[in-house]
């Protein structure tokens, strides 16, 4: 409406009608899609970005694990816990790419979040469980067993998925690189720098 207003004021001040070819019903239509990018524009903003809802979760977590004294989050000893490298981790925080869904599982189990947080976070960076993906099908039961009672760590998630997908009943590529694999760049500490 701003815009066929604006049109029309500029039209008024040159002393000629609004033109044959620019009809109102095209400036009404240009208007509502104009509304519409900034409405959409204003969603964007509103919406909150994975790196938050991953911070409420590390936060959760509690303890001196990743907090400091001043409350504040060391992300560099969660991502390291998590097994995702400093450049992975830094374009999720600045949303320069989208998150892969591999770092996305990663994150679910460092995370230790319940089957329903766990479809949720998927959702919220654009992905999702499949039930056919055998790795997606080792991640739930995770989230299962842990349901149950079970402490499964990190690194017990490594060794499960790096388990299953060499002998389970459909092979698949880990989401971690195991210590000692032609593609495992083993750091001083034993762990292996992941993406």
């Amino acid at each position: 409406m701003k815009l066929m207003i604006f049109m029309e004021e500029a039209m008024a001040k040159r002393r000629k009608p609004v033109s044959a070819k620019v009809s109102r019903l095209l400036l009404e239509d240009i208007d509502e899609k104009i509304q519409g990018y900034s409405q959409n524009a204003r969603k964007a903003k509103d919406e909150t970005r994975l790196y938050d809802i991953v911070m409420g979760y590390v936060k959760r977590l509690g303890g001196g694990k990743f907090l400091k004294k001043n409350g504040n989050v060391s992300e560099a000893r969660f991502y390291t816990y998590a097994y995702i490298d400093k450049s992975t981790w830094s374009e999720m925080k600045w949303g320069l790419v989208e998150t892969s869904k591999k770092t996305l599982l990663k994150l679910v189990i460092a995370l230790e979040l319940n089957e329903e947080e766990a479809v949720a976070f998927l959702q919220s960076g654009r992905s999702g469980f499949d039930l056919d993906d055998p790795q997606d099908q080792v991640v739930l039961a995770i989230i299962d067993v842990r349901k149950a009672g079970f402490s499964v760590t990190v690194d017990d998630a490594v060794e499960i998925l790096d388990f299953y997908s060499r002998n389970g009943k459909a092979s698949f590529v880990s989401i971690y690189e195991i210590p000692g694999d032609k593609n495992g760049k083993t750091s001083a500490g034993g762990r292996t720098k992941y993406r």
